[in-house]
Order: structure tokens, then sequence, then C-alpha cells
């Protein structure tokens, strides 16, 4: 499995908002009149965290440290953590495959069940939720991170995504017990249409 180095900066989506984890030598490539920029304290996230990404007004927070993976360590404990894996996948004629859920477009995605791996996990949650069969490609596409809200209490989901293969011969069927509503191929140039009611980190999954 390829895999990304993020010893130097991890984006996390929040709604609209983007939280990056920085190096702070990094911290130059960062515009600071787009940015909030703070130094990371454990003992003040909490703090941070309202004010700035549930309250404020800036779309774009970073947070900096000389060590980005303890920070990311540090950062997840104030989170329930979430492991997933899902699919970015194309048919014969260069369409995505989407999915509409809880009034969004996504891409098929699902949590890791034990003793599975990651790949496991992203072709078997793709096929059952949209119920056609899939080719996984070789390598990661993109690992994404997103915080969400459910029952009173912060999530941070961790998504690992591959780039896979299919054929639109197949019936697209919506597993409507994970509340998937409708399955669509889309052609690339009505996708920013869809791209418009979906999550931050979907896009980043499809544009990057």
């Amino acid at each position: 499995m390829q895999s990304f180095d993020f010893s130097h900066k991890i984006k996390i989506s929040y709604e609209d908002k983007r939280v990056y984890l920085i190096n702070k030598n990094h911290l130059p490539c960062f515009e600071k009149k787009k940015f909030l920029v703070i130094q990371y304290k454990d003992h003040k996230f909490k703090k941070h965290f309202e004010d700035y990404v549930l309250n404020g007004n800036i779309k774009n927070i970073v947070f900096i440290s000389d060590n980005v993976s303890s920070l990311f360590i540090s950062f997840k404990k104030h989170f329930k953590n979430i492991t997933a894996a899902g699919g970015l996948v194309l048919n014969e004629k260069n369409q995505i495959l989407m999915i509409f859920r809880r009034s969004k477009w996504d891409l098929p995605k699902g949590k890791i069940e034990k003793d599975e791996t990651i790949e496991q996990a992203a072709v078997r949650e793709v096929e059952e939720e949209t119920g056609i069969k899939v080719d996984l490609l070789k390598d990661l596409l993109k690992t994404t991170f997103h915080i969400y809200l459910h029952k009173n209490k912060y999530y941070l989901k961790e998504n690992h995504w591959y780039k896979m293969n299919s054929h639109s011969r197949y019936p697209l069927v919506p597993q409507t017990e994970e509340d998937i509503e409708k399955i669509e191929w889309v052609d690339s140039e009505n996708i920013e249409i869809y791209l418009k009611n979906s999550f931050s980190s979907i896009k980043d999954v499809i544009k990057d």
C-alpha cells in the first residue's frame, strides 16, 4: 500500500472550514492574511476549537508545532476516532460514481471491520453501498480527514481512498439501510454541479 508523508502538513475538514496541522518551519508557505495561526497547546485546544473552528468566521485555521506527527497524536485524543475506506470509481466512459446520502453527494465508503485490510474494506464498502463490482487499482489515491458531530460528540474520521474501475452495465442498487437514496454515474463536465452540494474532503479526492 502506498503511504503519504504527513510529517510537514495534515489537512482536516470541518464543514466548510479547513484545519491545518503544520511544522512551524513550513509556516512561510501559508499567507498569514488568509489563515489564523495558533501555536498548539494541548490544554488550550478545547477553547481554541470552540472559539475558532466551531464558532469563528475564519475559514482556515492553522495549528503549528515542532513535530506534526506528535501534534496529530495529541489532536486525535480530543475526538472519537474512526477509520474508513472507500473508492473513487470510474467506468469505461470515465464517469465518476457518486452516491446521494443525507442530503449530500458523496463517494462510497465505510468503516473497516475487524480482521479486514484497508484495501478489502474499500472494495467491500463500495460494492455493498452501490451493488456494482469493482477492480481495485494498486496504490492508495489519497487519505483525508474530517470532523463531524454525531449525538453531541465530535468524531475525527480518517478515510483511505482508492481509485477503482467498474462498468456501467452493472445495475446501481443503493444500500438504503445506509441512508443512500440514489447513485449516479457523473460526467466530468457536470461534476462541479454535484460538488457544490458535497463535502470539502470529497472535493479534495475528486479534484486533487
